[in-house]
């Protein structure tokens, strides 16, 4: 199976629901925030539902997220033949913020 790209997937507004969410809650038991690889070690804020948190943490999104639940489920069934109904399990929401230019030793 060769994955595929699609292109625009996610609104801007959906974009910037999900990284003003992230910057409400990035300190709190929702989120795990740390230093990333990515983006010259920049901050990596990631809350993972439900193997981290409870998906009802989230409930302030859950229209949002059962969107592009659906959307994702609607791509694949579209894009692959696969034998048996597909199932939405659960939901990485990530946002990395740029880091420095330089690395610490």
């Amino acid at each position: 199976m060769i994955p595929k790209i699609s292109n625009s997937f996610i609104t801007q507004a959906d974009a910037q629901t999900f990284s003003d969410y992230i910057t409400k809650y990035k300190d709190t038991e929702r989120f795990d925030t740390h230093v990333g690889l990515a983006h010259k070690e920049g901050e990596a804020a990631r809350a993972v539902f439900p193997e981290r948190t409870r998906p009802s943490d989230h409930i302030e999104i859950k229209e949002v997220v059962d969107k592009y639940a659906n959307l994702f489920i609607e791509q694949l069934t579209k894009d692959y033949d696969h034998p048996n109904p597909l199932h939405f399990y659960g939901i990485s929401i990530t946002r990395l913020t740029a880091g420095g230019t330089t690395k610490n030793p």
